[in-house]
């Protein structure tokens, strides 16, 4: 319903955030030109470099990444976009599973995908020794290689970047029970972190994060309705999910960066879920509509959950 002529906005998933040097990247990688993709590769810093990965990552061809560095094999980035590929696809080759529930296809894929993109972002991470973002690939690799190197590489990235958002949520993300973690270890982490974090930064997220993962668990790995609920209504849930985004997204010290549309999505889809519509609508309403596919996607389709979620129902 439009009210006094204004529309609601049209829902766009765009997982690059409307980022322009991110799409600059994923049109290169598309079509294969590696050198403009190298171009805006190096080019890129902090949040920026992060979503042109990702871009790179969804875009480049295996026969292209390997090409790449078998033209280039002294270049950290050729490298670091064939791990990130390499990483990406192995996800895309799990789907919705746990590395536990999948088929004996999936896992043969998912295991040699992630341990191709362990060998090249180890290549990457030595070749540029400050790059916090083969770190973050490595990291991934433990989805299915296994947790055993998860704190040494968890240690790198932060010597390299303390607050890389992608690479603390991943790795909160591992600690959850569905995956490698036990009780409240991923929480913990999120909790030590926002905590830490400079104020008005995006990285007290992670505690949204956790918490979502925390809810999600319950309801539908376990199917204990009951105990999901109870979760939700805590007050001391409420206090921190409420004292995450106050430390954040809420901070008067908060500034937009590139990555904050994930950061409120993550957030909205928290308050959303607990029941909180109103304080979902209110973190949506500044995007313009755009919707990220992850944690949206968790509830069926992203853009319709999003629409629902940005009108507060």
């Amino acid at each position: 319903m439009a009210l006094f002529g204004r529309k609601a906005p049209a829902v766009e998933v765009d997982d690059l955030l409307r980022h322009p040097p991110a799409h600059a990247a994923a049109v290169a990688a598309a079509a294969g030109d590696v050198a403009a993709v190298g171009a805006v590769l190096g080019t890129a810093t902090g949040e920026s470099r992060t979503l042109v990965v990702d871009g790179v990552a969804r875009n480049l061809s295996l026969p292209a990444a390997a090409g790449w560095t078998d033209a280039e094999p002294g270049r950290a980035d050729a490298w670091l976009a064939r791990a990130a590929t390499e990483a990406w696809l192995a996800a895309e080759a799990r789907g919705a599973g746990r590395a536990k529930t999948l088929s004996t296809g999936q896992r043969l894929d998912f295991a040699q995908l992630m341990s191709d993109a362990r060998r090249s972002a180890s290549r990457a991470a030595e070749l540029a020794p400050a790059d916090p973002e083969p770190l973050h690939v490595l990291i991934k690799t433990c989805y299915a290689l296994g947790p055993d190197d998860l704190e040494g590489l968890f240690a790198e990235l932060r010597r390299r970047d303390p607050w890389h958002l992608y690479g603390l949520g991943t790795t909160v993300d591992l600690l959850a029970e569905k995956w490698y973690g036990e009780g409240d270890e991923a929480r913990a982490l999120a909790d030590d972190l926002a905590a830490a974090a400079p104020e008005g930064s995006l990285v007290p997220v992670v505690v949204a994060a956790a918490m979502r993962e925390q809810w999600y668990y319950l309801a539908v790995f376990r199917k204990e309705r009951d105990a999901a609920i109870g979760f939700v209504a805590m007050p001391e849930t409420r206090a921190a999910l409420d004292a995450a985004r106050g430390r954040s997204v809420g901070s008067p010290a908060y500034q937009p960066s590139p990555m904050a549309p994930w950061a409120a999505n993550t957030f909205a889809y928290t308050f959303y879920n607990f029941g909180r519509h109103a304080d979902a609508a209110a973190l949506l309403a500044p995007l313009d509509g755009l919707c990220t596919s992850h944690p949206w996607a968790m509830s069926g389709d992203p853009a319709a959950t999003y629409a629902k979620a940005l009108k507060g129902k």
